[in-house]
């Protein structure tokens, strides 16, 4: 039976607690490691700037700040360069799909049409079937007026024109 499988009462569980001889390992090694070095160069790095401009003036922290300018306008030149790279390789990949999917959407263009013609002849044949079936009550309808079987109403539409009101017309 496989971890996954199982119960959760019957799985092992993880422990909480560590070694304490492997962590101790482990923090001083990212004291070392990780912690000293960001700290020592940002205390060298204000130490710097501080003596800077102390001892040169305005002019020697004028060089440093070109000098960091120039850095980072390295540093977005080569993240700008890296997006067009992004950016051609993409359209280099959707070029390669539009070559590709031609024959296939007129496979998927045939297939539609297929189905567009067979609804359409289904569905004229179920018009036909109703047109006639209309046109069969209506001409029964009809001969049974005509017999007298169904009596004669006239509806709103049907009035004769004296019955109908006309506007008046204006003559003053």
């Amino acid at each position: 039976m496989s971890e996954e499988n199982q119960p959760s009462a019957v799985r092992p569980k993880v422990p909480d607690e560590r070694n304490p001889e492997t962590h101790a390992i482990f923090r001083r090694e990212g004291w070392w490691q990780i912690t000293f070095p960001v700290v020592a160069v940002s205390l060298l790095s204000i130490l710097a700037i501080v003596l800077i401009a102390v001892l040169g003036g305005p002019g020697a922290a004028s060089v440093v700040a070109d000098y960091a300018l120039g850095l980072i306008i390295l540093l977005n030149l080569i993240a700008g360069l890296l997006i067009v790279a992004l950016v051609i390789g993409a359209v280099y990949v959707v070029s390669l799909f539009i070559r590709k999917t031609p024959p296939y959407t007129y496979v998927a263009q045939k297939a539609v049409r297929r189905v567009y013609e067979w609804i359409d002849r289904l569905m004229n044949r179920i018009a036909n079937i109703v047109i006639m079936v209309r046109s069969a009550f209506a001409g029964l309808k009809h001969y049974l007026k005509e017999q007298g079987y169904i009596p004669v109403v006239k509806s709103e539409d049907e009035k004769s024109p004296s019955a109908t009101p006309q506007p008046q017309s204006k003559e003053a």
